[in-house]
């Protein structure tokens, strides 16, 4: 999930989020299986915004749990310092309950 109060900074930031995810998919793609990775999103949440907090989320799709933490850290260690800046909260959950 991604969330802050600035909606542009936030698209923007799910938007990077994702591509980073798909390339790292694509790295998966070329020595296992085509669909080792899968990429969702970006989407506004399901509840867009909560107390002038605008939400984003990228859904990643794994059975390899090795090949989905490796995708997420790249992504995290990509995005971190920009998200930061930005004012942007970037939230990792592996198997989420709720995803409101």
């Amino acid at each position: 999930r991604i969330e802050g109060e600035d909606p542009e900074a936030v698209s923007r930031i799910a938007s990077a989020a994702a591509h980073a995810l798909a390339r790292a998919a694509d790295a998966y793609r070329r020595t296992a299986s085509p669909d080792i990775i899968r990429v969702l999103g970006p989407a506004p949440a399901p509840i867009e915004r909560i107390k002038k907090r605008y939400r984003w989320q990228v859904m990643v799709k794994s059975e390899n749990l090795t090949a989905l933490r490796t995708a997420l850290s790249a992504m995290q260690a990509a995005l971190a310092p920009r998200a930061r800046q930005s004012n942007v909260y970037l939230g990792i959950d592996i198997d989420p309950v709720r995803m409101l």
